[in-house]
């Protein structure tokens, strides 16, 4: 018996897009906060993005597809696919932090001047 189906698509990608609109909702409203809580959205991206490539990397295998046999030769036929996920994620991520390096750690701010002199 096979892992939970439906409409022929694993419930695993049900999961991930749960996480992906969960992620980018909360994103969306630390957007309008502090600048601290702004970066907490950045921390929020990279842990939607390590849950992704932890749960494609090392999919849920059922135990009775794993019966050993010496005329079998295992592939992986997902290999570039990985790949190119993994460097699109970490072009993403190179892009996020470069922004947020960008905007939030180079603002101007000017000195006030004291009032105690």
């Amino acid at each position: 018996m096979g892992a939970p189906k439906w409409m022929g698509i694993g419930i695993g990608i049900f999961i991930l897009a749960a996480l992906w609109v969960f992620s980018l909702f909360i994103c969306i409203l630390l957007a309008g906060a502090g600048r601290k809580m702004r970066l907490l959205s950045l921390g929020i991206f990279i842990f939607s993005s390590f849950i992704s490539l932890l749960l494609i990397y090392f999919p849920k295998q059922d135990s009775t597809s794993l019966t050993p046999s010496s005329s079998m030769e295992l592939t992986d036929k997902l290999f570039i696919w990985r790949w190119t996920l993994l460097s699109i994620s970490l072009l993403c991520l190179l892009l996020i932090c470069t922004f947020c390096v960008r905007v939030e750690l180079t603002e101007t701010t000017l000195a006030q001047p004291r009032r105690g002199f």
